[in-house]
């Protein structure tokens, strides 16, 4: 579809058009993505220009002014895209965007080094929020990869939502409760000496500890899709939207093994702090109620 020529032309200027370089106390904020998370691939350059072609525009993989307006208003024709979470082999529709481990373009999973997941013998109970103290879910999933850890679930920046791993199958991810929780993995790079890409600081008590400290909150965008995201996940697994009766507090005592809800992975591990005290009013206002 596209010549040698036209494919290297398509890779040094999709990232110019692909990345919104507005600056704004010093940091690059990424564009939405709209037809992959790597504009300089060739991969990219080929969605394009399917798509250009479905579209009946120029074929040349370049991602420009017009191929991005086309590709906002096939968006607001076909809203409802297919996009699902995958558990125990079967798609659960939701209502924010997914791209699952065997999407061959975006596509990051773990299931290519089978020390990083194993079937699960027990009913998920919990569904546990992290942080991932870096800059993007691809940074994250290669950190897990090169720590022998994996979750099923990462959000990036921009509140994509990435499966890397069936809800049914148990992912690496906190401790002693990784047979009974699905994870997921949300961008924040937390600490405020790290590119914050436009995050707001925020000063909130540390989880376990009773004094306040200034860390980079999650995005708009992330929090739009936090409380969808539960839903789906607390809906899919029969999990009551239930909070511990500390989130948001300062840490007396982690949950028990017995806890059924939505946790925080310092209710699981005293010595974590994520996913910080930001997330719970979300969920509190949307009805999750506190309980033991």
């Amino acid at each position: 579809m596209l010549t040698k020529t036209t494919r290297e032309k398509a890779r040094k200027l999709n990232p110019m058009y692909a990345w919104n370089e507005v600056r704004d106390g010093g940091v690059w904020h990424p564009a939405e993505r709209h037809f992959g998370s790597d504009p300089s691939s060739e991969a990219y350059a080929l969605v394009v220009a399917r798509f250009q072609k479905e579209q009946g525009l120029k074929v040349d993989g370049i991602g420009g002014p017009k191929t991005l307006e086309a590709r906002a208003v096939d968006l607001q024709r076909n809203p409802q895209h297919t996009w699902s979470l995958i558990v125990g082999g079967q798609a659960v529709q939701v209502p924010f965007e997914v791209v699952k481990w065997f999407d061959p373009v975006e596509g990051m999973g773990f299931y290519h080094d089978r020390s990083l997941w194993r079937p699960r013998e027990k009913k998920p109970r919990c569904f546990v929020l992290h942080w991932d103290v870096c800059p993007s879910s691809k940074v994250c999933h290669d950190v897990l990869v090169n720590r022998g850890l994996s979750a099923q679930l990462l959000m990036d920046v921009d509140g994509t939502v990435y499966q890397c791993l069936d809800l049914m199958h148990v992912g690496f991810h906190a401790g002693g409760a990784n047979e009974i929780s699905v994870g997921v993995e949300i961008c924040n790079p937390v600490e405020p000496a790290s590119p914050g890409q436009g995050r707001k600081l925020v000063k909130a008590r540390r989880a376990n500890k009773s004094h306040s400290w200034a860390h980079y909150d999650f995005t708009d965008a992330q929090k739009a899709v936090v409380v969808p995201l539960c839903d789906a996940v607390c809906g899919a697994l029969s999990l009551p939207t239930r909070l511990p009766g500390n989130a948001g507090r300062v840490l007396s005592k982690r949950i028990g093994r017995s806890f059924d809800g939505v946790c925080g992975h310092y209710h699981l591990n005293a010595k974590k702090p994520d996913p910080g005290m930001t997330l719970w009013p979300l969920l509190r206002a949307a009805g999750y109620r506190m309980g033991a």
